[in-house]
């Protein structure tokens, strides 16, 4: 994750809307940028409330992040960043690196990591939204192909 491609250890939630993560435990990346209030990419992220009364763009979009394993939940921005993932279709064959520049998930609090596997830095959101892991992937494999990849992986 970040314009170095630093591993980050995330768990996998089936049916979480996004992916969010501890962003004061993970590398600082240059390329990580806040997404501005109001925009397209906040609308995509979610409702976008007052945004006809307050000034476009004069604050980070928000989204609130949810540990389903501890059920704790927690506001976060909602920032961009680089991501690649390496997929397999099994056990000895070979692997696709699928890069996203503009991926964006949450940055929640460190409190929120209270109940995941050791190691881990936040969540994987594999559910049904706009900025979900399969639809932000989607334009590098299409969306059979993601889904294939990622949740049929009997050999992990």
């Amino acid at each position: 994750m970040g314009s170095n491609l630093d591993p980050v250890e995330l768990v996998l939630d089936l049916n979480g809307p996004f992916t969010w993560a501890d962003c004061g435990s993970i590398s600082a990346s240059g390329s990580r940028q806040p997404v501005k209030a109001c925009s397209l990419k906040c609308s995509m992220a979610g409702p976008t409330k007052g945004c006809f009364t307050q000034r476009y763009n004069s604050s980070s979009c928000t989204l609130p992040a949810e540990n389903t394993a501890s059920g704790a939940s927690a506001s976060g921005e909602v920032d961009e960043d680089e991501i690649a993932m390496e997929f397999w279709a099994g056990p000895g064959l070979s692997s696709s690196l699928a890069r996203n520049e503009r991926f964006l998930f949450s940055c929640a609090p460190t409190s929120l990591l209270e109940g995941l596997a050791d190691g881990s830095k936040g969540v994987f959101g594999l559910g049904n939204s706009r900025i979900s892991l399969p639809s932000q992937f989607s334009t590098s494999f299409g969306p059979p192909a993601v889904m294939w990849k990622i949740v049929n992986k009997s050999y992990l």
